[in-house]
């Protein structure tokens, strides 16, 4: 670049140098030329003046006086006005040649810089290409392969000379996908539309096919128009295989789970009926003490322990039902506030046992009706009221249910459990809610549990579309609210109705036919209802209960259990309703008996037509509710 300069600047002040010389060529050439003398001072001295080649306007003169001369001058008076506008000229065209210099050395720096830029790219751009560890290639409208990288190469098992130039009909591909790839690439070189798939891609050398996500997209040149397709695939084989082995894995997963949840369920049952043994008979022979005045404290402690284990079991289950995506809600017509009520009287002795006082408030109205599933309502309530008392040494604990009117159909309720316990820290109501999650140490066993039951409440809630959260400060008390939206129920709205009419016996005595085929809950049944007075009969299947009732045809109640041989619960409470209207028969009532405290089982019992459903353990009161 600077000797291309330099070259133009010699050449420049050569020009101009021969631009001079002929400049000065010009003005040189002889003129007018006289001489004559003249009296110039007109003291009688003489001039002789001389006329110079140059010019007129250059003159030499040469005084003469007496014969001698006294002075000699040349003047020069029209060519210093050529040599001004040569100079001037020549200054103007070497700025002019200065500037253009400049301004070329400009923009030849820039096309350089853009060279090199252009360099970098078309570098930047072969790197990208031929480093890619996938294949890739690039073909013209033609379908002409114009160039590819070497992992092309590779996964072809071809050389470049073999390929260049050439269409995709010299690769070693079956007839059928060389056709779809010509297709294909025709396709996106006339719609300009990328296209895109899986596919499996087979090659002559190799029997075994490869999943590949394959591509192919138009591109450009300068002036916008196709030039080609760019065309290349992923080999997705390992990540099929590792999404496969993924999918092999969650099957695994859920079926584990719902062998979990199965064997949870079974257990449930089978962990459930004999502690309906133990706690039914504890329960009895307390009352019978009771009456005979011969109370045993042991009894009581063994009944209490029986019923922990319960409460232990019943909220395991609820967790394996919660991870498994199984918790349901049942929800029915019920009155909250009575509701409500019953619960807190549940916890009147253990209030008294620590004289403690458990005082409940209503806002908003003396009822509340509406659709809720009770017996989650029942077991959010006593778990936060389980806690109050566990946790508060003195005080009262305070039970507060707000219900606003309903609006568009919903009631908002609010229920506030408020303690004054010893409270919570900051850092321990942070995973309060966590499954398993238990404060306190060891040396405090009062405060130990399960670690489930906050968490359980909150999940119910969320399940009925509520929330709960609690509040509390250390030393002075906890408050855990409960909000729920739930649907309202008229309170002149009818119950359903059987067109058969419900049998009752016209004295206080009914006639009750029991149905298990585990003894010791027969055993049970039969002493808690002689005990209310009742008379009993038994079966031990569904087979034999459909026979005794055909035969009979006057009771009042049967209690059914869902799960038993030869004939089960649902199968029997069908036939007895289908027997009841073929025949117009009066309608008995007839009550599910089962372990498996779930909301799908009362579904089934009331799909089967019965009127409702029992879970063991069942208590004395619990029985006599029903059954009066």
């Amino acid at each position: 670049m600077s000797s291309l300069i330099f070259h133009r600047i010699k050449w420049c002040v050569f020009l101009l140098s021969l631009l001079f010389i002929c400049c000065l060529a010009v003005n040189a050439r002889p003129t007018n030329i006289a001489f004559y003398t003249a009296d110039i001072s007109g003291s009688g001295a003489a001039e002789k003046q001389v006329i110079h080649p140059i010019g007129s306007a250059a003159v030499n003169t040469f005084p003469v006086n007496n014969g001698v001369a006294a002075q000699k001058s040349v003047f020069w008076q029209g060519g210093r006005r050529h040599i001004k506008v040569i100079s001037l000229v020549m200054s103007v065209i070497v700025i002019i040649s200065m500037v253009w210099i400049i301004s070329l050395r400009r923009q030849v720096n820039q096309r350089i810089r853009m060279q090199q830029r252009l360099k970098e790219q078309l570098a930047c751009m072969s790197n990208m290409m031929f480093s890619v560890p996938w294949p890739v290639a690039v073909r013209n409208l033609r379908g002409e392969l114009v160039s590819c990288n070497s992992r092309y190469l590779e996964e072809m098992s071809v050389t470049r000379e073999e390929v260049y130039g050439k269409t995709v009909d010299v690769l070693p591909l079956p007839d059928f996908m060389i056709r779809e790839f010509h297709r294909d690439y025709q396709r996106v070189i006339t719609t300009g539309v990328p296209h895109m798939r899986d596919r499996l891609l087979t090659f002559n050398h190799s029997a075994q096919s490869r999943t590949v996500f394959y591509w192919i997209i138009p591109f450009h040149g300068s002036d916008g128009r196709n030039n080609g397709v760019l065309s290349g695939w992923i080999d997705m084989t390992e990540r099929q295989e590792f999404i496969q082995q993924l999918n092999e894995a969650r099957d695994e997963a859920v079926a584990a789970n719902r062998a979990k949840t199965n064997f949870l369920s079974v257990m449930s049952h089978e962990i459930r009926t004999p502690l309906n043994a133990i706690l039914g008979i504890l329960e009895l022979q307390i009352k019978q003490n009771v009456l005979a005045q011969q109370p045993q404290p042991m009894l009581e402690v063994a009944h209490d322990a029986a019923k922990n284990l319960l409460a232990v079991v019943g909220d395991i289950l609820d967790i394996s039902r919660i991870e498994s995506g199984r918790m349901a809600i049942a929800p029915r017509k019920e009155e909250l506030i009575a509701l409500t009520r019953s619960v807190a009287l549940l916890f009147k002795e253990a209030t008294d046992q620590k004289q403690l006082t458990i005082n409940m408030h209503v806002e908003g109205g003396d009822r509340c009706l509406l659709k809720i599933d009770p017996h989650r309502y029942k077991q959010i309530l006593s778990n936060l009221l389980s806690n109050a008392v566990k946790f508060t040494r003195e005080g009262s604990i305070d039970v507060i249910l707000k219900h606003e009117p309903a609006v568009e159909g919903m009631i908002a309720v609010s229920l506030t459990v408020k303690d004054t316990g010893i409270g919570i820290t900051p850092e321990d109501q942070k995973r309060l809610f966590k499954p398993f999650t238990q404060l306190g140490s060891d040396k405090d066993a009062s405060r130990l549990g399960s670690g489930l039951g906050l968490f359980i409440c909150r999940t119910l809630c969320e399940l009925m579309k509520g929330e709960l959260t609690l509040e509390s400060t250390p030393g002075e008390g906890t408050a855990v609210h409960v909000r729920l939206r739930l649907p309202a129920v008229a309170v002149n709205s009818a119950e359903h109705v059987s067109a058969v009419p419900a049998r009752r016996s016209s004295s206080g005595v009914k006639r009750v036919l029991i149905v298990d085929d585990y003894p010791p809950n027969l055993m049970l049944l039969r002493h808690q209802l002689e005990f209310l007075g009742h008379q009993v009969s038994e079966a031990t299947n569904g087979e034999e209960a459909l026979t005794l009732w055909l035969m009979t045809r006057n009771y009042d109640y049967i209690l059914i259990d869902c799960n038993m041989p030869v004939m089960d619960g649902f199968t029997l409470a069908k036939l007895i309703r289908a027997e009841e209207l073929r025949s117009r028969e009066t309608r008995a009532t007839l009550l599910g008996f089962t372990a498996i405290a779930q909301a799908e089982v009362v579904e089934q019992c009331i799909a089967a037509g019965m009127d409702g459903c029992l879970f063991k353990p069942c208590s004395q009161e619990v029985i006599n509710k029903w059954i009066k």
